[in-house]
């Protein structure tokens, strides 16, 4: 269940920073959010749960890294690549 995952990631989460990767989620959930309203699509096409937490977890910082999650393959990267990799970058900034 949704809840039993979202225990699963915060009980994993509280060992790395939790409040930052917690953070990240949530700007991605957003910017989700904000993709599948324009797409009018549930958000969970553009990126499941699982694969935002693999995002915030493993910060790729290129095309090449994105395509080493799990739920995204080049059509997700070509269109949304940049704007992810905007955000997560701009979390590594705000973050340092």
């Amino acid at each position: 269940s949704r809840r039993r995952h979202t225990r699963y990631w915060r009980d994993w989460s509280s060992d790395v920073c939790s409040s930052d990767l917690e953070r990240l989620v949530d700007a991605l959930r957003a910017w989700r959010l904000e993709r599948s309203r324009e797409r009018q699509v549930p958000a969970y096409v553009i990126f499941t749960d699982a694969t935002l937490e693999s995002l915030a977890e493993s910060r790729p910082v290129d095309e090449q890294d994105l395509l080493e999650i799990s739920g995204i393959g080049p059509d997700k990267v070509a269109r949304y690549g940049p704007e992810v990799l905007a955000l997560l970058a701009e979390s590594i900034r705000d973050d340092g």
